[in-house]
């Protein structure tokens, strides 16, 4: 006590020195928060790039790949079998989104990545971040009924709500499909009566010929991708998000094949789900597909033994693992 008297008669007769110990005091607390801050923030970047990549990539020299993932999981695992926990392929290629909406074409620069949906939740944290509670449990291309999120799951906030995606999957696309082959309809019957002849009174009229082998968007989707949600949506000034395109929408790919010179290849896709890491560049940026569909697009299969080309290996190392 006699000890505190003393310095508390010292500091207040020594101006300079309270001031002194008061700067250093809020500079020392400063310093604690602002590496609090720090610390946590970079943990939070490392978990949402992790729902893109694993600890370690392995790439091959080009987009031509390399062949038989299964012997280069074995080498790799030679080497450093005692600190990986799992492995997963997949193929990663520039590409061209083009999506509709209304009577305006979307054009989009991305990167589309080809995904082992059996491994791929086994070395990353790609599951947690799509938007249908199947999908994060159990991934799959194939396209849902209904279901999806109509607010953020990752986020205890009360967040906006996503009315659009209330009557996304099947839902939507029948209920499209429908308005499709309505205008479709009406389009031929327009068409003919102002360029056709007379026909014959008991002819078939052309567009009550029976179609066989016609792909049905009601009954049936393309190969399944999933979009970045950031791609199709965007947020009003009233803070609804809104979607140009959302899970049942079909959508058009363009990405070049292997061999030279490589050869520009497009093909019809149908948008299964959303994913949404909240990291703008990865959620405005990256479409993932099954990596077999992309393997043969691509031109990556050998005839001969059917194994496919790969361009990267993710790996996830065991905890406590030094990469």
């Amino acid at each position: 006590m006699y000890k505190l008297l003393l310095c508390w008669r010292y500091l207040c007769t020594r101006y300079i020195a309270l001031a002194s110990i008061i700067s250093v005091t809020l500079g020392v607390a400063t310093m604690i928060v602002v590496n609090s801050v720090m610390q946590g923030f970079t943990g939070e970047m490392q978990n949402r790039i992790r729902g893109v990549v694993s600890d370690l990539v392995f790439e091959s020299r080009s987009l031509e790949g390399m062949p038989d993932f299964d012997w280069h999981a074995g080498k790799i695992r030679e080497v450093a079998g005692e600190r990986i926990e799992a492995l997963s392929p997949t193929v990663v290629v520039p590409a061209m989104l083009n999506f509709q909406y209304g009577d305006n074409w979307f054009t989009r620069q991305v990167d589309l990545v080809g995904i082992d949906q059996q491994s791929q939740s086994d070395v990353s944290d790609f599951g947690r971040y799509l938007q249908h509670p199947e999908n994060r449990r159990a991934m799959s291309f194939d396209l849902r009924e209904n279901g999806y999120d109509v607010r953020d799951h990752q986020t205890t906030e009360e967040s906006p709500e996503r009315k659009q995606l209330s009557r996304a999957g099947w839902e939507h696309r029948r209920e499209k499909a429908r308005i499709m082959e309505f205008q479709r309809q009406y389009n031929g019957v327009q068409a003919a009566r102002e360029s056709a002849p007379p026909a014959h009174p008991f002819a078939a009229h052309p567009i009550e010929k029976e179609r066989e082998n016609v792909f049905d968007p009601a009954k049936e989707q393309h190969t399944g991708v999933v979009l970045g949600i950031a791609m199709t949506g965007y947020r009003t000034s009233d803070g609804e998000d809104r979607f140009l395109a959302m899970p049942g929408d079909d959508v058009k790919l363009t990405f070049p094949t292997v061999g030279q010179p490589p050869k520009a290849v497009s093909d019809n896709f149908t948008i299964v789900d959303f994913y949404e890491c909240k990291m703008s560049e990865y959620d405005s940026k990256f479409v993932f597909m099954p990596i077999r569909k992309l393997q043969e697009l691509r031109g990556m299969i050998d005839p001969t033994s059917g194994v496919g080309r790969i361009n990267a290996i993710q790996i996830k190392l065991k905890p406590g693992a030094d990469g």
